[in-house]
């Protein structure tokens, strides 16, 4: 039996190991940017390191879009409500998604137009490392870095947020794009962020910054290009 769990966090946690314990399969659905607090005892953490392990059972983050996709369509299936649905991975690809809806359209109809409207967008995701580990070329991690996420993998590690970003962009060739959307966590102050725009303008000049405070927690920056 497949068993599909929306969050991800202490208490999700805590039933789906009772449920893979009892041999069913487990799906957990959580937020882009997780918002658990309690970040050691939460599968919601292989969201942001690839994987975690909790009570010697790991959970690991699906790479495989077929089988997240299925797992979100079986949850739709069993709302009350007419849902469909449109396979983002982030924020500012939700966001994206968002302009292409058309009160006037059926759900058919605006599902794929929200699909499209996402499509080129690429994001980034800085913040802290809770452990050592590796990125994704196998370079040493130490708990207290700063890793910047591109793709679901650890792409740029350094120690300030400024210099992660900046790797992240690089690694995600922002010179071929021409917008960048800059979402700002709260453990970020509006100085730092002033800067990081201005640091991304001298060396981006033809990319148009768009910069906003999105005061979530754990990710002092979510960014994305297109």
């Amino acid at each position: 039996m497949l068993v599909v769990i929306r969050g991800a966090g202490d208490i999700a946690t805590g039933i789906a190991l009772r449920l893979y314990r009892a041999g069913m399969q487990v799906v957990m659905c959580d937020l882009a940017q997780p918002t658990s607090i309690r970040r050691t005892v939460c599968f919601s953490e292989a969201i942001r390191l690839g994987e975690t392990t909790i009570e010697g059972v790991r959970g690991v983050l699906c790479e495989d879009a077929e089988v997240a996709r299925l797992a979100a369509q079986s949850a739709c299936e069993l709302s009350d409500i007419p849902a469909g649905v449109v396979p983002t991975k982030s924020v500012p690809q939700a966001f994206a998604a968002m302009f292409g809806v058309d009160g006037e359209a059926s759900l058919e109809d605006n599902v794929e137009a929200m699909t499209e409207a996402f499509a080129d967008v690429k994001t980034g995701e800085v913040t802290t490392a809770i452990k050592d580990s590796k990125d994704a070329e196998g370079n040493a991690i130490a708990d207290g870095d700063v890793i910047g996420i591109a793709d679901g993998a650890i792409h740029a590690v350094g120690h300030s947020v400024s210099d992660v970003v900046m790797g992240l962009l690089e690694h995600m060739e922002a010179d071929d794009c021409d917008t960048c959307t800059l979402l700002a966590g709260e453990d970020l102050s509006d100085e730092d962020f002033q800067a990081l725009q201005e640091r991304i303008e001298q060396a981006y000049e033809d990319l148009e910054i768009d910069a906003h405070r999105g005061d979530q927690p754990l990710y002092p920056i979510v960014f994305s290009v297109e």
